[in-house]
């Protein structure tokens, strides 16, 4: 400024606007009627596991602060071990166009975190060695923020939760479909908190297909951005977010991607 078997088949998959033609690559299927609460589904999805539900491997973080624990990297802040500068949990793969989604469950009254993606690691003698810079998908136990780009290290809050904007060559900024009342999606996600069967879990997903990112919540879409400011990022790491400030764990789990376009910088 969220089952052990980590590798299910099942989770939440977002939407790309499906072309005209459904022969295209990237087509997708409309919510199922028998769902309503699902994003759509991917056509031909093919999705990589990022996480195998046991170790670390693949990431690099402050051990003080990551572990995993019954299938789930954990995050945690205690006033033991308090985290007292923002730190991040690197993935190790850059990609570039990309449909991500996993599960994630904050505990702790201000709890803050987050997954960055296309980020840039800033040098080690810089914050506690693990800080970054790029787009984050935000999310806070209050909602406050919850489903928000926010870009780390650079326009901060770049697009509020229902709101669908374009950054302009010129750095300006307008409004390119109608947008959706932040309190209307706040109050799904506040009903999703209060449902029994989801135990505080939240299925989010981050679609960046060139330039145009968003971001899914319990099958909403909490915002929309094309950005064509000159400080766009067309690729970089994942990260999760453990925020500075009170004691809070952050748990995250069925964490996988399904390449689009270009797919990983390596390519």
């Amino acid at each position: 400024m969220p089952i052990l078997q980590i590798l299910c088949a099942t989770g939440l998959a977002a939407s790309l606007a499906a072309p005209a033609d459904p022969r295209s690559e990237g087509r997708v299927d409309p919510p199922s009627a028998a769902d309503p609460s699902a994003a759509p589904r991917p056509a031909d999805a093919s999705w990589i596991p990022l996480f195998d539900g046991r170790t670390l491997d693949g990431w690099r973080g402050d051990p003080r602060f990551w572990s995993v624990e019954d299938g789930c990297i954990v995050g945690r802040s205690t006033p033991e071990n308090p985290c007292t500068t923002t730190t991040y949990l690197h993935h190790a793969t850059p990609y570039r166009d990309f449909e991500i989604t996993f599960e994630i469950k904050l505990e702790g009254e201000g709890a803050n975190s987050g997954l960055q993606y296309r980020s840039t690691p800033k040098p080690p003698e810089e914050g506690d060695g693990y800080d970054l810079s790029g787009y984050q998908a935000d999310i806070d136990q209050r909602h406050a923020y919850t489903g928000i780009l926010y870009e780390t290290s650079g326009r901060g809050i770049a697009v509020g939760r229902g709101q669908c904007i374009r950054f302009n060559e010129d750095g300006s900024k307008r409004e390119i479909e109608p947008g959706r009342a932040d309190a209307e999606l706040k109050a799904h996600l506040r009903k999703v908190d209060a449902d029994p069967d989801t135990e505080g879990w939240h299925r989010y997903a981050v679609i960046a297909n060139g330039r145009r990112l968003e971001h899914w919540i319990d099958g909403e879409r909490m915002m929309l951005a094309e950005d064509h400011d000159p400080r766009f990022a067309s690729e970089g790491i994942f990260a999760l977010q453990v925020h500075q400030g009170p004691p809070m764990t952050v748990r995250v789990r069925n964490l996988r991607i399904r390449l689009l376009g270009t797919g990983t910088a390596s390519e």
